[in-house]
C-alpha cells in the first residue's frame, strides 16, 4: 500500500482573469486551525510527512498553480510582488518576469478562496493562517502591512524584502498605525540567508551576498509602534534561503497548533 496520504479535496479555482490554480484540502475538523500555504506545489513531501505525525491537529489548505516550474515561478512573481509607484513592472532580477499582480491576487484569495474554504470550515470559529516563503513570504508582507481582516495568523518566511529596495520600508513606514485588525506576525529567517544584487554592468560578475538579516531588521523599525508587538522574529541556524521552504513550513505547522 502507498503511504501518500490523499488530499480530502482537489479543487480547480479561477482568479478573474481565467487563470487556474490548484487548491488541495486536507482537512481533520471544520472547526481546527487551518493552515493556507502559498507555493503549495513545492511542499506536498512537508505536508505528507506532518499529516503522517500529526493527521488530527489542523486543517491543510496547499494553494499553487498545478503546472511546470518554469510557469510557476513566472505566475508567482506576478502574483507576489506588489504595483510599484513608479509604473516598474519588471522583476528587478529576471527581465522575462512581469510583476505588480498582489492587489489582483488579494482579490482572488478574498472573493474567491476564501469562500471555497468557507464552504469546507467554519471560519466563524476556525483560525485562518496564511504561510508564505521568499515571494510568497514578500506578498504575505505586504498583505499584512494593509490589516486587511482576511488572516488570523501570517507564518512569514525567508520573505524577499530585497525587492525593489526600499519600497518595502516605505510600505512599512507607512502602515496604518493601529493594531485593530493586525494578526500575529511571525517571521522566519535563516542565519546564512543572503541577497545577491545584479552587476551594475552586463557582463560583470554577480557580487557577493548581503546579508538579509539587516533589512527584515530595518523592515521592522520601520513600523508604526502600534504595530511592532504583533511581530515576532526568529533566527534559524545553519540555514540558507532554500532549506528554509521545508524546514518554516514545518515551524508553520506547527505555530498553528498552538
Amino acid at each position: 500500500m502507498s503511504d501518500v496520504l490523499s488530499p480530502t479535496h482537489s479543487l480547480t479555482l479561477h482568479n478573474d482573469a481565467g487563470q487556474p490554480y490548484t487548491l488541495q484540502l486536507w482537512l481533520t475538523s471544520p472547526q481546527a486551525p487551518t493552515l493556507l500555504l502559498l507555493d503549495g506545489d513545492w511542499l506536498q513531501e512537508c505536508i505528507q510527512h506532518f499529516r503522517k505525525r500529526h493527521a488530527n491537529s489542523i486543517n491543510i489548505a496547499c494553494l499553487g498553480y498545478g503546472t511546470t516550474h518554469a510557469k510557476t515561478v513566472i505566475r508567482r512573481a506576478y502574483d507576489f510582488t506588489p504595483p510599484h509607484p513608479d509604473g516598474l513592472d519588471i522583476d528587478p532580477r529576471v527581465k522575462e518576469w512581469k510583476n505588480g499582480g498582489a492587489p489582483a491576487f488579494s482579490d482572488f484569495l478574498e472573493k474567491t478562496l476564501i469562500p471555497t474554504l468557507a464552504q469546507h470550515i467554519d471560519l466563524n470559529t476556525s483560525k485562518l493562517g496564511l504561510f508564505g516563503h521568499s515571494y510568497a513570504g514578500l506578498y504575505a508582507l505586504y498583505l499584512w502591512l494593509q490589516q486587511r481582516p482576511l488572516f488570523d495568523q501570517y507564518v512569514v518566511a525567508s520573505p524577499s524584502v530585497w525587492w525593489r529596495w526600499p519600497y518595502l520600508h516605505q510600505l512599512a513606514a507607512a502602515a496604518p498605525p493601529t493594531s485593530a485588525h493586525a494578526a500575529p506576525l511571525h517571521i522566519l529567517l535563516g542565519e546564512q540567508e543572503q541577497w545577491h544584487p545584479h552587476p551594475q554592468q552586463p557582463g560583470q560578475t554577480r557580487p557577493p551576498g548581503e546579508p538579509t538579516l539587516p533589512l527584515i531588521q530595518a523592515w521592522l523599525h520601520a513600523l508604526p509602534q502600534q504595530l511592532q508587538p504583533h511581530c515576532q522574529l526568529e533566527l534559524c541556524p545553519q540555514l540558507a534561503h532554500g532549506p528554509m521552504l521545508a524546514h518554516s513550513a514545518t515551524i508553520a505547522f506547527e505555530v498553528m497548533r498552538l
